[in-house]
């Protein structure tokens, strides 16, 4: 792989953070052998006897803060349809990233329109999306806007970056050696 595409692999990873947001989805699983306890110590959790940890990921503020440090091996490994179409030559750099901007554009008008619907209330994207499929019966127009909004998002998601039956996989240890 050249200088500039692992270069460019990086400023995209960098710039997007979808995986590491709360944005794709709630949690990942972490492999047994992984000793990642004092770094998660907050959002770690065991189920079934499988440890994970919570997403937002605690140590991502718009990009990650330990991206040159020991994390978990899911998060090297990950690479969402996006960044594997862009490693593989079928999308290029700028197409890549403004994809992103578009998508990310779109989530903050997302989260603006909840916020307004709920007295400024803020929220991860997965808890909006929980939200929304909880919600009692809303007529409102900004309520009807916020969901159809979140349905093209989602389209853009499963489209660019990846759909909710591959992400099943990532979501339990030991699931991608």
């Amino acid at each position: 792989m050249s200088k500039n595409i692992l270069g460019n692999k990086q400023k995209i990873c960098m710039n997007c953070g979808f995986c590491c947001d709360n944005t794709l989805f709630e949690h990942v699983g972490i492999k047994k052998a992984e000793n990642v306890a004092d770094i998660f110590k907050k959002s770690l959790y065991m189920f079934e006897g499988n440890q994970y940890f919570r997403l937002p990921c605690p140590h991502f503020n718009g990009k990650c803060a330990i991206y040159n440090l020991k994390k978990p091996y899911i998060c090297s490994y990950f690479k969402c349809k996006l960044l594997r179409r862009f490693i593989e030559c079928e999308i290029d750099f700028n197409k890549a990233m403004n994809i992103i901007d578009n998508a990310k554009k779109l989530r903050a008008e997302i989260i603006e329109l909840y916020k307004k619907l709920n007295n400024g209330k803020i929220a991860t994207f997965g808890e909006l999306v929980t939200y929304i499929r909880e919600a009692k019966k809303n007529d409102s127009k900004e309520f009807k806007i916020l969901k159809a909004k979140i349905s093209l998002l989602n389209l853009l998601l499963i489209k660019y970056f990846e759909s909710k039956k591959t992400f099943d996989g990532f979501l339990k240890p030991n699931q991608y050696d």
